[in-house]
């Protein structure tokens, strides 16, 4: 394919087994591009959405981050592990009490909401600029400071008493940990618990259905065509148009004029032909309102 590849969001169903990172790579090797970023890692053991920015599009992938999440995950009960997921040593095995789904749900209640909840040790939480896991892979004593996290919703999607197992479906903010999330669920509980399996199957409006599952025979010809346009990923994002002279100044780092409206506000700014231009900031000053480029972005 000698077509050039697009600025833009490709959403990928990450498999079972592999990193984040092994994606990234992958979508460089395939589409023969040098800049790809993700927003919001997964797990190795962990499968479904991974939001990636191509080229330009890197640039917004902070804002994607930040849209709602959508997880569905088998908790296993009776059983604490040192990652809180099936990848960890056993630490300890605890009786499972007799429990009804009613008794669940009524447990759940507890974690939703704003919460404080401790990242997993084995986590990429930065600890004075070293990742929280190489810490623990050492053996090194540490704890994580608990983080404000926001869980709208625990759903029981299934419970298997004689397995000791059930399955949630979590919508959460950036930064929950759903290991975490079962993990705090077994001590409620007092039996402790591990997260058995996560897929992750929406990040705001990314559902997991129209996600691109890679396989081997893909290239660059067959994976371009499902690369999302910056504007259209940014649906969230508020919008602001200008005209062609206003988007080169824009695009060479200078303020123009915006009408009025929230102070402080990140905007999408579009040109005429609704080609992006930057992520800006209004602002006000004693002239009146403004906008001044934050991100630029490459039409």
């Amino acid at each position: 394919m000698n077509e050039r590849i697009p600025d833009g969001i490709l959403v990928v169903d990450k498999p079972f087994g592999k990193t984040s990172f092994w994606m990234v790579s992958q979508i460089k090797r395939l589409l023969r591009v040098s800049k790809v970023g993700h927003a919001g890692t997964l797990d190795p053991l962990s499968t479904g959405v991974l939001v990636m920015g191509i080229g330009y599009a890197t640039r917004v992938l902070k804002y994607i981050e930040s849209y709602e999440k959508e997880y569905t995950g088998v908790v296993k009960l009776g059983e604490t592990r040192t990652t809180d997921d099936a990848e960890g040593d056993v630490i300890d095995q605890r009786t499972v009490p007799d429990l009804s789904a009613t008794g669940l749900i009524a447990i759940f209640a507890s974690f939703t909401g704003s919460i404080m909840q401790q990242p997993p040790l084995f986590s990429a939480v930065k600890i004075r600029g070293e990742r929280a896991f190489a810490r623990a892979r050492r053996g090194e004593q540490f704890s994580l400071a608990a983080r404000a996290v926001t869980i709208h919703e625990i759903a029981l999607v299934s419970f298997t008493a004689e397995l000791n197992e059930f399955t949630i479906r979590v919508r959460c903010s950036k930064g929950t940990y759903i290991r975490s999330l079962a993990r705090d669920i077994g001590e409620a509980l007092g039996c402790g618990a591990h997260l058995k399996s996560l897929r992750r199957t929406r990040i705001g409006h990314f559902n997991v259905h129209a996600a691109l599952l890679l396989e081997q025979n893909d290239t660059a010809a067959s994976i371009a065509p499902r690369i999302i346009p910056i504007i259209d990923a940014l649906n969230g994002v508020p919008r602001m148009q200008v005209n062609s002279t206003e988007a080169i100044v824009l695009r060479g780092g200078m303020p123009v004029a915006a009408p009025s409206g929230s102070d402080e506000t990140e905007v999408l700014v579009v040109d005429d032909t609704e080609s992006p231009v930057c992520i800006g900031m209004r602002s006000r000053s004693e002239k009146g309102y403004f906008i001044r480029p934050l991100r630029i972005l490459k039409a």
